[in-house]
């Protein structure tokens, strides 16, 4: 049966005031073991907190009982992001009641936007042109392959080990306790780790690329946003609304290109998380148990 997405005020979307792009990881269907599903209400995903409510964090703090979140960004990122008005810099998200902010940056290098999508413009005139994930972000400005985006998913995985070691880490210690990973918008970087963590639990690929899509829809309240952040670094774009549309385009072929090729390199997603995140066989186990029931 083809998937259908659903409205992004329904499940899996979770409502937070001033977050967009928020959804749980609980319900898909697991090959774990048989009638397994993932877990309800434990693990969360999202884009930036920068400009949650006192309202989004009282859910945080009371229905969803956030006890970590994890924050796939450098400090470079979040302050340049502020500074371009991509989000206000609100003080409330820094202060959710019996949370541990977690900061565990996937892309090391200092940050600034203007001078990365200058090069990611260059690097699509220009092979030569060298950057770290070159696709992911001339993607918002011109039109990409699944092969040149799945390369850079690949090297999300790759450089975001440790990030993925810390969540999974994470989990194992503190069964009980729900958490939040975010990164920007929640699309990239953020989408890759919880690919990696829903195939870890099980999850086909087909359900994992379908989450992975439906940023698509979590990102529409976005839009002004990122609107924003183009027209503050990128004055010279011809087509702003084409643009902005580009920009939160999650094709399911994306994932799915991804997830073959974590398989191609390290020989399949748990040889990644054991080889590369550098956890044991029995880690490895204890976290799939907290991950299903």
């Amino acid at each position: 049966m083809k998937y259908q997405p659903p409205n992004w005020e329904q499940k899996p979307f979770v409502q937070v005031e001033g977050v967009f792009n928020v959804r749980q990881f609980g319900g898909y269907p697991s090959t774990l073991f048989p009638n397994a599903r993932t877990r309800e209400n434990f693990l969360y995903r999202s884009g930036h907190l920068e400009d949650i409510t006192v309202k989004g964090q009282r859910t945080l703090e009371e229905d969803l009982r956030i006890a970590a979140i994890f924050d796939l960004r450098s400090e470079d990122e979040s302050a340049v992001c502020t500074e371009l008005g991509f989000y206000d810099g609100s003080p409330v998200s820094r202060s959710i009641a019996g949370c541990e902010i977690i900061r565990v940056p996937i892309q090391r290098e200092s940050y600034s936007f203007k001078q990365r999508v200058d090069k990611y413009v260059k690097s699509n005139i220009n092979p030569e042109a060298s950057t770290r994930y070159p696709r992911i972000y001339s993607e918002w400005l011109t039109d990409s392959t699944v092969q040149s985006v799945s390369d850079d998913y690949l090297a999300l995985a790759r450089d975001g080990a440790q990030a993925v070691q810390s969540i999974l880490l994470y989990i194992l210690e503190h069964p009980t306790s729900p958490l939040l990973v975010h990164c920007k918008v929640g699309k990239d970087r953020t989408g890759v780790v919880f690919a990696v963590i829903l195939s870890l639990a099980g999850v086909p690929d087909e359900n994992v690329a379908a989450e992975y899509s439906l940023s698509t829809l979590g990102l529409y309240p976005a839009k002004p946003n990122i609107r924003r952040y183009l027209e503050a670094t990128k004055s010279d774009i011809k087509d702003i609304d084409a643009s902005v549309s580009k920009a939160i385009e999650c094709r399911q072929s994306y994932m799915l290109s991804t997830l073959q090729k974590i398989r191609d390199h390290y020989g399949s997603v748990r040889d990644y998380v054991r080889d590369t995140c550098c956890l044991t066989d029995a880690e490895i186990e204890g976290v799939r148990y907290c991950l299903v029931k």
